[in-house]
C-alpha cells in the first residue's frame, strides 16, 4: 500500500464543512464545537494509544490538518501535542478515581 495522504477524502469533507460554517456566518463557539465533533473527537479516541508511536512526520501531518481547519474556519485551535496532553491527563484522572 502507498502512503496515505493526510488530506484524504474524509478530511477534505470535514475541512470543507468547517469552511462552509465560516462562510455562512456561524458564530465562533459553534464552529469550535463542530471542529471538536468532526475532527478532534476522532483524534482523541485513538490518540492516547498511538501518540507515543507516531513518527515526527505523522505528527506534522496531523498538525497540518488541524492548521487547515483553523485557517478555513478562522478559529484558534491547539496543536496535536496539546490535544494529546489534555486527553492523557483526563484519562489518567479517570483511572485514579
Amino acid at each position: 500500500m502507498g502512503k496515505r495522504p493526510y488530506l484524504d477524502l474524509e478530511n477534505i469533507v470535514q475541512l470543507f464543512i468547517m469552511k462552509l460554517l465560516y462562510a455562512m456566518g456561524i458564530s465562533e463557539p459553534i464552529r469550535v464545537k463542530c471542529y471538536e465533533t468532526f475532527i478532534e473527537s476522532i483524534l482523541k479516541y485513538h490518540l492516547p494509544t498511538v501518540f507515543g508511536h507516531l513518527l515526527a512526520e505523522s505528527k506534522t501531518k496531523l498538525n497540518k490538518t488541524i492548521k487547515s481547519a483553523a485557517k478555513l474556519s478562522h478559529i484558534k485551535l491547539e496543536n496535536i501535542t496539546a490535544v494529546y496532553n489534555s486527553v492523557f491527563g483526563t484519562r489518567c484522572l479517570t483511572l485514579t478515581q
